[in-house]
């Protein structure tokens, strides 16, 4: 407890000497590797203009960016689509009796057009969620995923069978027991791909005859909202684990239990998961019958680098600067020596 901050197991540490901060091929790696590239010389830079101004400007090289915003800018620099384990999903209050009813849980589903949501709330940067899971994580491979299929027809069946029916020619809106078919949709509309997928939604749900309150909250107002309990539905997006664990969802007062009876079915399933007490096609079963919240896409981030820059290979979310060690740069940048032998320290 009196020692410092644990060196880790990546194949560098941060290091700092008389000339400022660097990189420093780590001794106890457990990549297995021996680096060539010994250090990394760290440049502080004035980001007042912002990273992608300074890329094409040729002040840095290489930008990561989350596209946490949705938005993609385009500029004189390859690019790199990099996925994320970012799960944007619309969620539900177990508490509102509208949901109680099962069939109105998967109308909704059957509903939402998710290809659309993709291409235009996120311009094409996610992968459609099949599953609660991300469709690369490799557990999935041997998972039987049913996909909902869009469809406001059946939608409508589902809801007609339910007993929401219109009560007369012309009605906008569904009904039962003389009580309209309404729900209350919260959204922040600071990020702008939360908002244009939560107009999507919305218009999918006033389709089929459910009138939707839109609640378009400051963030500050959108996270009291979702803590006080005051919605129906509301869009929201969660970072998972690389391991896919959802105690997020399921475990009381967590990120983004809002609204979740953290005592359900799918709740303990999540639980026998993580301790290994079911399988992931077990568990995929139970969500999809008794469904917390509805998985809509996971979203991708971007990489930005230079044209003079050449490197094979892919770019990761946990490891954005992958390889940095083999990159090269063309004949009027540094070149990276093709042996450790060919400069010092400091000058690799």
């Amino acid at each position: 407890g009196n020692n410092s901050l644990p060196t880790g197991s990546g194949k560098y540490v941060v290091r700092k000497d008389d000339q400022g901060y660097c990189l420093v091929a780590n001794e106890n790696s457990t990549h297995g590797e021996v680096m060539s590239t010994k250090k990394i010389r760290l440049s502080a830079v004035d980001a007042s203009e912002g990273e992608l101004y300074m890329l094409q400007t040729g002040d840095i090289s290489y930008f990561f960016e989350d596209l946490s915003d949705g938005e993609v800018t385009k500029i004189g620099a390859n690019m790199i689509q990099v996925p994320l384990n970012n799960l944007v999903y619309l969620g539900f209050n177990s508490e509102s009796d509208i949901f109680k009813d099962k069939n109105v849980v998967n109308a909704i589903e059957q509903a939402i057009d998710k290809t659309t949501i993709a291409d235009v709330a996120y311009n094409g940067m996610c992968r459609i969620a099949s599953c609660v899971f991300n469709p690369d994580w490799a557990a999935l491979k041997k998972v039987e995923i049913t996909e909902t299929e869009y469809s406001p027809v059946k939608a409508g069946e589902i809801l007609d069978d339910s007993g929401y029916v219109y009560m007369y020619e012309n009605n906008a809106h569904r009904s039962k027991d003389f009580k309209f078919l309404e729900v209350t949709l919260v959204v922040n509309t600071e990020n702008p791909s939360k908002l244009r997928c939560a107009n999507i939604i919305i218009k999918n749900l006033e389709s089929i005859g459910i009138k939707v309150n839109a609640l378009k909250l400051t963030y500050e107002e959108y996270t009291k909202a979702l803590a006080e309990e005051e919605f129906d539905l509301y869009v929201g997006e969660v970072k998972l684990s690389p391991n896919m664990n959802l105690s997020c969802f399921f475990s009381e007062g967590a990120g983004a239990s809002a609204g979740i009876d953290t005592d359900s079915t799918v709740a303990k399933a999540s639980v026998d998961l993580a301790a290994g007490n079911v399988d992931v096609n077990t568990f995929v079963q139970v969500f999809n019958e008794n469904k917390p919240f509805i998985p809509i896409c996971y979203r991708d981030g971007m990489a930005y680098f230079s044209r003079e820059i050449t490197f094979e290979g892919t770019v990761s979310e946990y490891e954005p600067f992958k390889n940095i060690y083999s990159w090269e740069l063309g004949e009027n940048q540094i070149v990276q020596p093709t042996t450790a032998e060919e400069t010092t320290d400091d000058e690799q």
